[in-house]
């Protein structure tokens, strides 16, 4: 708009479409990640399925593979369900 290339309403156009694709990022961005996907790629696949080996044949408890794994009890059977 400086050098006259462009007009005052060009100008405001030009911005408010640049608002409002700034703002439609911003929502998209607020939707987070998902938490399972994330602590599921924190834990190793194969150290994880020997826990749930162990767990499943009673030699580790649930409270020792909670801790093991860094899950609650909710957080641990839903990685199993995923796995």
């Amino acid at each position: 708009m400086d050098r006259g290339r462009i007009n005052q309403t060009k100008y405001d156009q030009v911005v408010q479409e640049a608002i409002k694709d700034f703002n439609a990022l911003k929502r998209q961005k607020k939707e987070g990640g998902d938490f399972y996907r994330t602590k599921g790629s924190r834990i190793d696949r194969r150290f994880f399925s020997l826990v749930v080996d162990s767990v499943s044949k009673g030699k580790t408890l649930y409270t020792e593979a909670f801790r093991l794994t860094d899950t609650t009890r909710v957080t641990f059977f839903k990685l199993m369900d995923r796995s």
